[in-house]
């Protein structure tokens, strides 16, 4: 009962209430991500009714270690597929057509691509803890070449 309990608290909560900086586009992320040569993270999620992308944004979006990775070192897109929220049409059609392409089906998933859109790593998130999440974030640094910049 505490579960369903806790399921219902987490949606009925303000959704991503990280403060992390989102491109509106893909395209508007590629250029940013080649002007400050830095990857991009897509993050796909289903704000308002998926439980594990709520989990996500309030357990490590949230967190300090992970936000200051994040802000840092990556260029950020959110695509959002919410359900109670309705989309502008053109914002559902770009969202759907991003999801197609990258062959997303799971909320959340985050993809990190190279600034020429080259996939890099991508997660489907079930759950991580800060830890585990920070040394997937670094292991894409790695392997986009780049080290997490400090401030």
């Amino acid at each position: 009962m505490w579960k369903i309990t806790l399921a219902l608290s987490l949606l009925a909560a303000p959704l991503f209430a990280c403060r992390l900086p989102f491109e509106p586009t893909l395209e508007a992320a590629m250029v940013k991500a080649t002007a400050r040569d830095q990857p991009i993270l897509l993050l796909f999620t289903g704000s308002d009714w998926s439980l594990r992308s709520v989990t996500l944004d309030k357990e490590l979006l949230e967190n300090q270690t992970i936000e200051k990775i994040l802000e840092t070192s990556f260029i950020l897109m959110m695509v959002d597929f919410p359900q109670r929220v309705k989309l502008a049409s053109e914002q559902q059609r770009a969202n759907t057509a991003l999801a197609e392409k990258f062959q997303v089906s799971h909320f959340p998933t985050l993809i990190s691509l190279r600034s020429d859109g080259s996939e890099i790593g991508r997660l489907e998130f079930h759950a991580a803890t800060v830890e585990s999440m920070a040394k997937i974030l670094h292991d894409w640094l790695s392997r986009a070449g780049k080290t997490e910049k400090r401030n």
